[in-house]
């Protein structure tokens, strides 16, 4: 939660535009991460991604204001692309390239190599929660909400990842 998110959340639902596009830039690289990793397509995710924001201000008003809203957002985009998932494997519409996966306008080589260096010594979940703590900055209360497990074990994953990648790097 960053400072006066449930001020923002509350001018959201009066509909305020500048209090949507503080949410927006406040999580889109953590929707669009979530959903890149799930469909490995940048301009698929990136249209999802713009499709979860649609989503949430259009439920905004079903959001509670004493629960996580990062958790109910990121559950939105999980949910959103499942269902697109689902409709277009379906549907015979879905062409998963993965040697896209390291194709964004912003690929960085060197980094690019870490990050597949990671890969290989991480399993998927332990990647992510490493991602989402150091770079998301989120708690493992968040964490634990968005993986469907228990703050201690997402701790714990953490713990075994860094320790993984400090003897293996």
């Amino acid at each position: 939660m960053f400072k006066d998110e449930k001020n923002i959340i509350l001018e959201l639902k009066k509909g305020n535009e500048k209090a949507f596009n503080i949410i927006y830039h406040e999580y889109y690289k953590l929707i669009f991460y979530i959903i890149y990793n799930m469909v490995y397509d940048y301009e698929l995710a990136n249209d999802l991604t713009t499709d979860t924001f649609i989503q949430m201000y259009k439920k905004i008003e079903l959001h509670d204001i004493n629960k996580s809203f990062k958790y109910w957002l990121v559950t939105i985009a999980k949910n959103l692309t499942k269902n697109y998932l689902k409709t277009n494997i379906k549907n015979n519409k879905l062409i998963i390239n993965e040697d896209l996966v390291d194709e964004s306008p912003d690929n960085n080589n060197e980094l690019s190599s870490l990050l597949n260096e990671c890969k290989k010594l991480l399993t998927p979940l332990e990647f992510d929660i490493l991602n989402y703590h150091i770079i998301f900055n989120m708690t493992y209360v968040d964490i634990g909400l968005i993986c469907n497990i228990s703050k201690s074990e997402a701790h714990r994953i953490y713990k075994k990842a860094i320790a993984k990648l400090q003897a293996g790097l």
